[in-house]
């Protein structure tokens, strides 16, 4: 069986001092619109986009091919299913994905100043 894993930290003032910088602009380029909306009905929005910034770059070291090959930020959007964080893959990051793996799983973590993500792909 093929395993591969990733993990990625993000601090929480790194996604403050974009959004202040850049605004929506930022947000629509790295996010969807499903997590745009998500965050935005947190206290700690930031928070929550730095843990779900940091999942997308786990996604793509445990891929190994980081941001390349056409994948983009927002091709790797987390959606949350009954409160269980879920990776939901569009564009170039599904075909590749689908191409060597069969199953991720995310585990999203946060506290005040850290945002972490932890993604494990197995496959045949």
């Amino acid at each position: 069986m093929k395993i591969s894993h990733g993990i990625d930290l993000v601090k929480v003032e790194r996604v403050a001092r974009l959004r202040s910088l850049y605004g929506d602009r930022f947000l629509r380029r790295v996010f969807s619109d499903n997590e745009i909306n998500e965050c935005q009905k947190r206290y700690s929005q930031n928070m929550h986009f730095a843990a779900r910034f940091a999942a997308k770059e786990a996604f793509v070291k445990a891929l190994g091919t980081g941001f390349q090959n056409g994948i983009k930020l927002r091709d790797i959007e987390v959606i949350s299913i009954n409160g269980v964080p879920i990776l939901n893959l569009h564009g170039e990051a599904k075909v590749i994905f689908s191409k060597k793996y069969k199953n991720v799983q995310l585990s999203l973590t946060h506290e005040d100043e850290i945002g972490a993500a932890s993604v494990i792909l197995t496959g045949d």
